[in-house]
């Protein structure tokens, strides 16, 4: 048993130090100060203004983050996978989701959701919404207002998500929590009354029973206790309380 364990163990901690290896040796670095990475320049102060405040306000204030990747080609990675890799490295959020930008590519941007919430949804609910957001932004003229759009849509779409998926299920966990507290306490309480009348009982039933020995009536086994009359009311009748003195004769 302690060899599998053991065994167990070393295959957990080997998987965390090749998660922390593959995290560290990020070939993209660390997270940009404004959650974009955008090295070909799509995106100018204009656009990064009207992208970066909501997003860091989203993310102070709901707990909801959100990355923007602007890359020059995929090398033939599925969007999923590469938006995948950006999250592991630089969002641990449980609310959280990436947008993937390949300017010229007619199927970018690309919006990938993740984190606790996306397991709560379905996938095809999930596919649904977030094609829909994607065809918004692609309507777009221009490259920055795709990825503009990718997170508005991305924005409001995780915000929906939350209110309705993410904050009910909370509250059915709490709501569950409170009734199995409530339900322990009752029957903490029935149980504490159970063994009260049970201490209490207990006494009574001896005490019940002690009496009944005592009052009862002496059944046929019984012999009483009787004491043998004196005949003719002689003091010592029959010789049952003589007394006599061994000794020398008396004149």
């Amino acid at each position: 048993m302690i060899p599998r364990l053991l065994a167990i163990l070393v295959f957990v901690l080997s998987g965390l130090a090749i998660t922390r290896a593959e995290v560290a040796d990020f070939q993209y670095g660390p997270r940009p100060a404004n959650s974009i990475f955008d090295p070909l320049g799509v995106l100018d102060s204009a656009a990064l203004g009207k992208i970066t405040g909501p997003m860091q306000k989203l993310r102070e204030k709901e707990g909801i983050d959100i990355v923007v990747v602007v890359l020059d080609d995929l090398k033939g990675a599925p969007p999923e996978h590469v938006a995948g890799r950006f999250a592991a490295a630089w969002s641990s959020s449980l609310i959280r989701a990436v947008i993937l930008h390949v300017p010229g590519n007619p199927d970018s941007p690309w919006i990938v959701p993740g984190g606790e919430l996306t397991d709560l949804l379905h996938p095809e609910t999930i596919a649904k919404d977030t094609s829909r957001d994607k065809r918004l932004a692609s309507y777009e003229p221009t490259e920055a207002g795709k990825v503009r759009v990718a997170v508005e849509e991305a924005s409001d779409r995780l915000r929906y998500w939350k209110a309705t998926h993410y904050n009910a299920t909370e509250a059915r966990k709490k709501a569950i929590a409170r009734i199995r507290l409530e339900h322990d306490d009752k029957s903490r309480q029935w149980r504490i009354i159970a063994l009260t009348c049970v201490a209490c009982a207990v006494p009574l039933m001896i005490g019940i029973y002690m009496l009944y020995l005592m009052l009862r009536r002496p059944g046929s086994r019984r012999f009483p206790d009787v004491e043998p009359p004196r005949r003719m009311g002689a003091p010592h009748a029959g010789g049952n309380h003589a007394v006599t003195k061994l000794g020398p004769p008396q004149s």
